[in-house]
């Protein structure tokens, strides 16, 4: 039995090495391969960037402060492209950070221009979206932004985008669903 056993063992050895090598590779972290979970519009209420942040105002005494707030809100698309500012670079650090997922943050190295109403506003965006966002909208365009209000950097909102959807005036659905709603925001950074 002692002689069967080696050669048992090696039997099982190959058999598995074989079977490993008809299965397809699996990446060294499976969970930093997975992909995010479907977006659940319900976790956005619809509300104005005013709204967002009249239920959670920035501290005037705080430098930074995180807020973690998920909204929605139409704003119309500037087209504009820069990069994050480094203290607005910082909240997002300490956001993604709290969030639990802080290699996020080197996503948030650019801000797109939104406006409401006449107010011009820079959301940082994940790097993957600014190439939808720019193919799919036009200067003017109107788009139902998913919104995370991240926090505060100098007493002022960081909205970073989430995800986004286009519509076009003929589309009668989003016209009836997303609705203007001024923001009495004074101009932002």
């Amino acid at each position: 039995m002692k002689l069967l056993e080696p050669l048992l063992t090696l039997s099982l050895f190959l058999a598995a090495a074989a079977s490993a090598e008809d299965a397809p590779p699996q990446p060294a972290d499976a969970a930093a391969q997975e992909e995010a979970p479907p977006l659940d519009p319900a976790q956005y209420p619809l509300m104005s960037l005013a709204q967002a942040l009249s239920e959670a105002p920035c501290s005037p005494k705080m430098k930074s402060e995180i807020k973690d707030l998920t909204f929605s809100a139409e704003l119309r698309y500037q087209g504009g492209l820069r990069d994050t500012s480094a203290p607005r670079y910082e909240l997002l650090k300490l956001w993604t950070r709290q969030v639990g997922d802080p290699e996020a943050v080197v996503r948030y190295k650019k801000e797109i221009s939104f406006s409401a109403g006449k107010r011009v506003f820079w959301l940082p965006v994940p790097e993957g979206l600014i190439d939808y966002l720019r193919s799919d909208l036009e200067v003017g365009d109107r788009a139902l932004l998913y919104l995370v209000f991240a926090g505060c950097s100098a007493q002022k909102p960081v909205f970073a985008i989430d995800e986004f959807e286009s519509y076009t005036p003929e589309d009668q659905e989003a016209e009836d669903y997303i609705t203007h709603k001024p923001t009495g925001l004074a101009p932002m950074l």
